[in-house]
């Protein structure tokens, strides 16, 4: 721990994920866990958020974007709590983006 009382393990790790199927869009993530299996939790979410999110895509493609996110977050949820994690009192923190590209060709000439 240090002075603060804060501790000065940091289970944070970053994912960059290729695009999603039929939209030109990337996937980035922050992902920290907390508690004795915080880390193994991190690590299952961090596995498994890009593989769900291209699933939904696929399968609720007149879906918006939002709607796509909160059914991948969800089945990602009641994909640990069905798994041999033990999850309580123990999970992590989950910051994702989405970034569509957007750029068109005569955006790129001078």
């Amino acid at each position: 721990m240090n002075s603060d009382g804060q501790s000065t393990n940091s289970l944070e790790s970053l994912s960059i994920f290729e695009s999603m199927p039929t939209r030109k869009i990337h996937l980035f993530g922050v992902f920290d866990g907390h508690g004795s299996e915080g880390k193994q939790i991190s690590e299952f979410v961090k596995r498994r958020i890009p593989l769900t999110v291209k699933k939904m895509f696929s399968k609720f493609s007149s879906e918006t974007i939002p709607e796509i996110l909160h059914r991948s977050i969800l089945k990602v949820d009641s994909d640990l709590e069905n798994s041999k994690i033990k999850s309580k009192n123990s999970g992590t923190t989950c910051c994702l983006a989405l970034v569509r590209d957007t750029v068109r060709s005569k955006d790129l000439t001078t």
